[in-house]
Parts: structure tokens; sequence; C-alpha cells
């Protein structure tokens, strides 16, 4: 019984482990929003959009390429239109 236990708290640990070089965890305010991450990585694991425009967020490819502009439209921060603007304008910026 007790190398099972401690085989489920390696793999509660695993999943932990995964889940978070998986996924970004978007705060605002209290609330928070999960995306799938294009790779397994620690980069904008943790990333707060309280009090950032539209356009800084935006910037950020790695969370522009996971889909943080539907969020800021679901929030109401900014239209599907302008959202479209920002994304354009961004990747010929930088391209």
């Amino acid at each position: 019984m007790k190398r099972l236990k401690q085989y489920i708290i390696i793999g509660a640990i695993l999943y932990a482990l995964y889940f978070i070089l998986s996924h970004h965890i978007i705060f605002h305010g209290r609330d928070f929003f999960l995306l799938n991450k294009e790779k397994m990585t620690l980069e904008y694991t943790f990333y707060s959009i309280k009090s950032k425009s539209p356009e800084k967020i935006l910037e950020i490819d790695v969370l522009r390429d996971a889909g943080i502009g539907a969020i800021l439209v679901e929030l109401g921060t900014i239209s599907e239109e302008k959202r479209y603007d920002i994304e354009n304008s961004v990747e010929w910026k930088y391209e």
C-alpha cells in the first residue's frame, strides 16, 4: 500500500509539471483562463493582462499564437475587428 501511494504522488507531480509546461494561465483580476501552448516551455506560463494594453499583449508572439486575442474579445477589451487589425500590424512590424 505504501508503494502505491508513492506511485500516485509521483504521478500527480509529473502530471502537474506536464500541465504547467503545456498551458498558459492568463489572469484578469480574479478570473483566469487557460490557453494551450504551442510547445512545452515555461515561457509566459503565468501572465496577467490586468492594466495592460491590447497592443502590448498581442505583441507577444507566444501568447498571440496561443489565441490570447480571443480572450481579449471575450472580455470586451477589444472588438474582433480591432483584434484583427492589431494582429496584422504586429505581424507586419516584426517581419
